[in-house]
């Protein structure tokens, strides 16, 4: 096992704990396969998905033959880089599953608020057509209740003497 060899896998296992964690027990397989079923939602609201997904079953080709120790790969700066960058978007929630998580939460989130009901500002108007109606018969009611406390300020003061 060469010095890239041994830095990739020693993320990769890395990742692998956290996978598992995620997605179960076969680690970052279990990721790849979470993508599967989620790619058609993925593809939609994460850019990148599909490019990621190949990324991942890359990676983790490239680990399988180095613990099999075939001879067929070599592990480049870029498989390095590439590995660093998944278990730091694991960890810091930016992976894929995290990220369309994250967006469908947004999504429903907005979608329950426009489930409420919209202000119905034709009934507001409607409203103040009503009280247009009504506001004649109120100064009416007041007069009408003007007129009693007068007779009986009257009565009072004429008839109590």
């Amino acid at each position: 096992m060469q010095k890239n060899d041994s830095k990739f896998f020693d993320i990769y296992k890395s990742a692998e704990k956290i996978c598992r964690d995620i997605c179960g027990e076969k680690g970052v397989t279990s990721y790849i396969e979470e993508m599967e079923l989620k790619a058609p939602q993925g593809r939609l609201l994460v850019g990148g998905w599909d490019k990621y997904h190949k990324n991942l079953k890359h990676l983790r080709w490239l680990r399988n033959q180095i613990a099999h120790d075939t001879a067929s790969y070599e592990v480049t700066g870029q498989d390095i880089s590439d590995i660093e960058r998944f278990h730091s978007d694991l960890l810091s929630q930016r992976d894929p599953l995290a990220l369309l998580y994250k967006e469908t939460r947004k999504k429903n989130k907005n979608n329950a608020q426009s489930n409420y009901r919209q202000p119905d500002y034709s009934r507001k108007a409607n409203n103040k057509a009503v009280q247009k109606k009504t506001h004649p018969l109120l100064k009416l009611l007041l007069f009408a209740a003007a007129v009693f406390v007068i007779t009986l300020i009257c009565y009072f003061y004429f008839f109590n003497r």
